[in-house]
């Protein structure tokens, strides 16, 4: 009892310093993931299991004492379960949090991954071990996932629609659409024409009028990539576009 005033105490302490960053004007890259990805406190604490042993290794012996094990050196998912469920009942209801379809794991957040030693190991046995992007993107870094940059190219919005080299009438239906449709979850474009038509202009002049960024995708070069590139560059590109506040351009695809 005594335990739970304390954490509610810096739970309400914590609440108070987030409301006073929003009202500052100041983005919690925390919040801003958890916004991004529909993600529950769980999954946030979760994530932040996981980033202690980025911070600082030290974590990696209290985690390798708490797992009775030298060698387990990262949470695993019945370690997590055990620090962040206050019940069994709870226990099994969060353990559904680490399905591939839950957003931890289908927005390529986190991964699971084996202890060698221990072939086929089930749910609980399985390490957890953030992406290499979601940490950088925590630690402040706006960079590009390593993965894309051979395919993909940041490209910061041109001339707004209004100066773009078409019919007044096809701006003005573009501009309607984007002000009437545009909810921050999806609206696809399919602008046909040969090369120097200002396809990817008027991409950039309808990002311009959403204040979003674009990503340039280089379809072509990337039907040369092996399975697996293509495979991993097309899961990632939608994640990166959410990070970067951005759309994709797919160029040739």
């Amino acid at each position: 009892a005594e335990l739970q005033k304390v954490l509610d105490r810096v739970i309400a302490d914590i609440a108070q310093r987030k409301a006073e960053s929003a009202r500052r004007g100041i983005v919690l890259r925390l919040d801003e993931l958890a916004r991004l990805f529909q993600l529950t406190a769980f999954d946030i604490d979760t994530l932040i299991v996981c980033l202690a042993s980025e911070i600082d290794l030290r974590y990696e012996r209290l985690y390798a004492y708490l797992q009775d094990d030298v060698t387990r050196k990262r949470p695993s998912v019945d370690l997590a379960l055990n620090l962040l469920s206050p019940s069994f009942e709870a226990k099994l209801a969060a353990r559904q949090r680490f399905t591939s379809n839950a957003p931890l794991l289908k927005h390529h957040l986190l991964y699971l991954f084996d202890d060698p030693a221990q072939p086929q190991p089930s749910l609980l046995s399985k390490y957890l071990k953030l992406d290499e992007r979601v940490v950088s993107y925590l630690f402040g870094s706006d960079e590009c996932d390593a993965r894309l940059l051979p395919y993909v190219e940041r490209v910061e919005p041109g001339p707004p629609l209004a100066h773009v080299l078409l019919p007044a009438d096809v701006k003005d239906r573009l501009a309607r659409m984007v002000r009437r449709y545009f909810t921050g979850k999806g609206l696809i474009f399919y602008f046909d024409g040969p090369y120097g038509v200002g396809k990817q202009t008027t991409a950039e002049g309808l990002c311009r009028e959403m204040n979003i960024g674009l990503l340039v995708m280089n379809g072509e070069h990337l039907l040369n990539a092996d399975d697996s590139a293509f495979q991993t560059v097309v899961k990632l590109v939608g994640r990166e576009a959410a990070l970067q506040q951005s759309a994709v351009y797919w160029e040739g695809f």
